[in-house]
């Protein structure tokens, strides 16, 4: 039997419809699959009023889908299976809200440690949300790159996760896409690029462009055999 798990923040609209999906059509496909889900966020959450958002009710009513686990209500994510992570974000932008959300991860012990890097342009472009990051995870914790990419990766004794996704720390009503990877090479690939920044820059928003190009520059020719390699970078 093939077992799912779907996350998202208050298991009340993401996570509970494709729970229902999930079960809904392997069943219709004959397949042997069980599906569960939970939340990151503080449950219960006042604003998520009965057992399922009306919402997710709504669209599978409209699908002509019969919801199996209506009834119950919201619920975190199985501890042992997401807890005690090391985080690293890697970020264009972060919103106040999705970055307290975080730091009650850290609190509530999902995170043991957490890193974050931003693009060197953010302190500009959001100074007070610049300063509320250095307040919330400490100055140490902060590092800033010439970056675009955003991506997560997680690892516990479970799990080494890769996401890479066009969304920001911040809540944004729109499509985005997301690429959920468990492969300890890509993880290792991706935490190296993390740890460069990390071990040869200054911490924080306060730091020099030199500084943030000297961490670039190194990670770039670890990549290469030879300046005449560029290309393949």
């Amino acid at each position: 039997m093939v077992k799912l798990y779907f996350v998202c923040m208050g298991n009340y609209y993401r996570s509970r419809l494709a729970e229902e999906l999930a079960l809904h059509y392997a069943k219709q496909a004959g397949l042997e699959v069980s599906a569960d889900s939970g939340g990151l966020s503080r449950i219960p959450n006042p604003n998520h009023p009965g057992t399922i958002s009306n919402a997710t009710i709504a669209y599978l009513q409209n699908k002509k889908i019969s919801p199996i686990n209506a009834g119950r209500f919201p619920k975190n994510c199985i501890q042992e299976e997401v807890y005690n992570a090391d985080i690293v974000i890697c970020t264009w932008s972060a919103g106040i809200k999705d970055s307290h959300n975080i730091k009650w991860m850290i609190d509530t012990k999902m995170i043991n440690t957490l890193k974050i890097i931003t693009d060197m342009s953010f302190p500009s472009r959001k100074k007070n949300y610049a300063i509320a990051l250095d307040e919330l995870f400490g100055t140490e914790n902060i590092r800033m790159a010439r970056v675009h990419a955003k991506f997560v990766l997680l690892k516990n004794e479970n799990w080494n996760i890769v996401i890479n996704t066009s969304m920001n720390l911040n809540a944004n009503k729109t499509v985005e896409n997301f690429q959920i990877i468990d492969d300890i090479v890509l993880y290792d690939f991706m935490n190296k690029y993390c740890n460069v920044h990390f071990e040869n820059q200054l911490p924080g928003f306060v730091v020099p462009y030199a500084e943030i190009q000297k961490s670039y520059k190194t990670f770039v020719n670890s990549q290469m055999e030879s300046n005449k390699d560029w290309w393949k970078f």
